[in-house]
């Protein structure tokens, strides 16, 4: 019998989660559940800047558990993924994962406590990782794309890795701009219009960005994921202290290195909806397809520009503030 009583939940499925929360995450209300207090904390503290009390039922269920004994260090090893319809796994190691259960809006995560004291990491490694899973569920799409803004009107500047848009979007917040996003941003179509949200976790600046931004090296604290080492600032200094919604006005693909003098080039519709079809951060499942659609449909309505320019950011950064500072000027005389 004691045999029995100890291999009864071999893999805890019955574990309770007394800890309980609802959490306002843009817009949605998702549930959070979970026994351990070092996770429950971590994971709730990222979500103060959008906190609001809500009393309609949940939108999706977050049960984490905290493992105490899972031998692991504060070392996050790259993830490996699987879905199929409906369903997304990922794996951290060999003890961390968490699956996601679309059709019953709910997901549960095991994480090392190791790894939750790790606030940096548990929001751009894991907490990033589930909400990007979820969010097609809570009617969100998320693009790759950096977002700034200027009297809630939003800008949404794209690109291929390094090609500036950490970089150029915070020296753009040195000019009197709001920083949302450096490397995701959310779309998020209501029946007013399109609207988008910025990210929750921190911006990650490569450590090439210190030749530009000296500040970095007594601002931010390293991270590192897989072979790849970023710095990051506990509180972006140019992010507003509330996450709201903002209207985007328009487009800017950057193209780093690609001119001696920088000029912008209007895009043509045909080749505004070409780009921004390839700006989704996966393939999500066909049942989203009309959500994607739409969202995607109404972002394309909007003027986009081609920035081809050399190597600073800050250059990308002034022609940025110039694109904004015009469309509230034009606002504010009609």
């Amino acid at each position: 019998m004691q045999v029995a009583t100890k291999y009864r939940d071999p893999l805890r499925r019955l574990t309770p989660t007394p800890l309980v929360t609802d959490l306002s995450i843009m817009g949605r209300n998702v549930r959070l559940e979970s026994n351990s207090h070092t996770l429950f904390s971590g994971i709730a503290a990222l979500f103060e800047r959008s906190s609001e009390s809500s009393t309609t039922p949940p939108d999706f269920l977050w049960r984490l558990v905290g493992e105490t004994d899972s031998g692991s260090n504060r070392s996050w090893q790259e993830m490996a993924a699987f879905s199929d319809e409906g369903l997304r796994y990922v794996n951290l190691g060999q003890r961390s994962f968490f699956a996601i259960d679309l059709d019953s809006s709910q997901a549960i995560a095991f994480l090392s406590e190791d790894l939750a004291r790790d606030q940096v990491g548990l929001s751009s490694v894991f907490a990033a990782t589930l909400f990007d899973l979820t969010a097609s569920a809570l009617g969100l799409v998320q693009i790759s794309a950096a977002c700034i803004a200027l009297h809630g009107r939003a800008l949404l500047v794209l690109g291929p890795p390094h090609s500036g848009k950490t970089t150029s979007t915070y020296l753009a917040g040195k000019l009197g701009l709001e920083f949302h996003a450096d490397q995701a941003t959310f779309l998020d179509l209501q029946p007013e219009g399109l609207r988008v949200w910025g990210q929750f976790w921190p911006a990650a600046f490569r450590l090439d960005s210190v030749k530009f931004l000296p500040e970095l090296k007594t601002s931010t604290g390293s991270f590192t994921y897989g072979d790849l080492t970023f710095l990051c600032f506990a509180r972006h200094p140019f992010q507003a202290s509330r996450a709201r919604a903002v209207i985007p006005v328009g487009c800017v693909f950057l193209e780093r290195r690609a001119a001696n003098v920088p000029y912008l080039i209007p895009l043509a519709p045909a080749e505004r909806e070409d780009r921004l079809s390839n700006c989704l951060a996966f393939q999500d499942d066909a049942r989203f397809a009309p959500q994607f659609a739409s969202a995607l449909g109404e972002l394309g309505k909007l003027p986009a520009y081609r920035l081809p320019y050399g190597d600073d950011p800050a250059v990308a950064a002034t022609f940025l503030r110039s694109i904004l500072m015009v469309h509230h000027s034009l606002e504010t005389t009609r």
